[in-house]
């Protein structure tokens, strides 16, 4: 027999689907997936006949024993050597386009095409990894980082281990988040330079930014610049002058199409900084105060087109404070969280437009209010 004969007398054995279904039949899950890659055929076979599940958001966490991918969608589970997660990635990357990843190394990002999202929690990251994503990945429009390190096991920092102009190579990103923890050094110019030029409608940036000593001799190189995409913003800062070259009221005015602020002051809290957020976020909506102190506040009623106010882990407001948020602003959602009020409480009426209400105050004997 010629070995064009033989071929196609190959062709035709591996054409039977019965014999196919249960050749891959007698392999387990990962020599599965190694099976599919063979050729077209068989994966097209694989994806037709074996398995029809779609893996759109996955979780993958990677532990020192196992790999375990989570299928949001249908909350299935599979556990797979890391040998094992290489073959699934080959069957299932284009199906994917959101992923959580969580310890380890992080993914090659290379057959991730239609990726729209990425998170990663306590992993080891470089920016190299990050350029890689960039290029691999255009569609990307969701970057969440959360507790990583570099390859010192350091926090990575961001200017450093993250540089703003990978982040600009993500032209399609509208949503970033860094959230790392409060124990290292920052450069503040770092910091400024994203926020003005990284057009995003979303940042969430928990790092706690504490000044090197270059950074106290520098002044923003952005002057008047503005950011008008960034329209929700959550933060954890200072804005004493000491800081850093931007005020709190500097600061504000460089976004001027704010809708939703979510903000962690480390400075006191009072009038004039109430003041402040109404005058330069004008088009806010929706504000939330983290691990706040204030001091003094008499009105909160200058917010006029605010909908949304809450409080968390916050202190120095009175009953008084709360009774003009309750009665006299036109807020369609309040909450209360782990926040103390001090005075007396009085009784009034609710204003007609509160549709939620949540003062956990009223309810928790190791939070009651003072």
């Amino acid at each position: 027999m010629s070995l064009k004969q033989e071929g196609k007398a190959f062709d035709r054995v591996f054409a039977n689907v019965e014999l196919l279904r249960f050749l891959f039949q007698l392999l387990e899950t990962e020599h599965q997936y190694k099976f599919a890659t063979v050729s077209g055929h068989f994966y097209d076979f694989y994806r037709e006949f074996i398995s029809r599940e779609e893996y759109r958001r996955i979780i993958v966490e990677k532990l020192p024993e196992f790999v375990s991918i989570t299928n949001e969608d249908t909350q299935q589970v599979l556990y797979l050597s890391h040998n094992g997660l290489q073959h699934f990635l080959q069957v299932y990357a284009q199906d994917i386009q959101q992923m959580t990843e969580i310890y380890g190394c992080a993914i090659n990002t290379e057959l991730l095409k239609n990726l729209t999202s990425i998170s990663y929690s306590h992993m080891i990251m470089t920016n190299q990894h990050l350029q890689m994503l960039a290029k691999n990945c255009p569609q990307l429009e969701r970057l969440d980082i959360f507790g990583c390190c570099n390859k010192n096991r350091e926090i990575i920092k961001l200017g450093e281990d993250l540089t703003i102009h990978t982040l600009l190579e993500m032209r399609n990103l509208k949503r970033f988040s860094l959230k790392n923890g409060t124990d290292f050094r920052n450069k503040t110019t770092a910091l400024q330079n994203m926020l003005l030029q990284l057009k995003v409608q979303y940042q969430n940036v928990k790092s706690y930014f504490v000044p090197a000593p270059e950074d106290l001799a520098l002044e923003t190189t952005n002057g008047d610049a503005t950011n008008h995409s960034l329209e929700e913003f959550d933060i954890y800062g200072s804005f004493l002058s000491s800081f850093w070259s931007w005020n709190l009221k500097t600061f504000l005015s460089k976004f001027v199409n704010l809708t939703a602020l979510t903000i962690a002051l480390s400075d006191v809290a009072d009038d004039e900084v109430i003041a402040t957020l109404a005058n330069c976020c004008q088009k806010l909506q929706s504000l939330h105060f983290k691990q706040s102190t204030f001091k003094d506040i008499q009105t909160f009623s200058v917010l006029k087109r605010l909908r949304e106010l809450s409080f968390v882990w916050c202190k120095g407001l009175s009953y008084d404070n709360l009774k003009e948020i309750l009665s006299e602003m036109s807020l369609e959602k309040f909450s209360s969280t782990y926040t103390k009020y001090y005075g007396l409480f009085q009784y009034y009426f609710i204003s007609p437009t509160l549709k939620s209400i949540h003062i956990d105050a009223f309810h928790s004997f190791e939070f009651r209010s003072e």
